[in-house]
């Protein structure tokens, strides 16, 4: 009884193995090429963003990818495909914050962050120069 009971076991550990492997290589052939690097230079009306974030949103199904700029550079990792591009950058604003200490403020125009039109098309080898000037 008992071997047989170990028997049965065994095999559906077996087919279940095969099944785990099987979708791990899946998931690691995905569906093409994997992240490739971006980098570039993102600057406002000539001058270098010192503070800020840029986003690309794809265009169709995906993650968003987030990286920090800072002193007018970024670098982030992102899948190819076509993406839209978000920014936001801050500097000191003029007032304290209610607890009195020291706030940052969102200084760019709409058209560069929650209305951005801007997309920009991310090639299967990466771009490691892809500068972003808002104007």
């Amino acid at each position: 009884m008992t071997n047989l009971l170990y028997r049965r076991l065994f095999a559906a550990c077996r087919s279940w193995r095969w099944l785990l492997v099987a979708g791990a290589c899946l998931a690691a052939a995905g569906c093409g090429a994997g992240v490739v690097p971006l980098e570039g230079k993102v600057t406002f009306r000539g001058v270098p963003v010192d503070d800020g974030q840029i986003t690309l949103e794809p265009v169709g199904k995906g993650t968003a990818v987030r990286s920090p700029i800072s002193q007018g550079t970024y670098r982030a990792g992102a899948l190819p495909g076509k993406y839209r591009v978000v920014f936001f950058a801050y500097r000191a604003a003029k007032t304290p914050g209610p607890d009195g200490k020291p706030q940052k403020e969102q200084y760019l125009p709409a058209k560069f962050t929650v209305d951005s039109q801007l997309t920009v098309d991310v090639p299967r080898e990466g771009n490691k120069n892809l500068d972003f000037e808002l104007k």
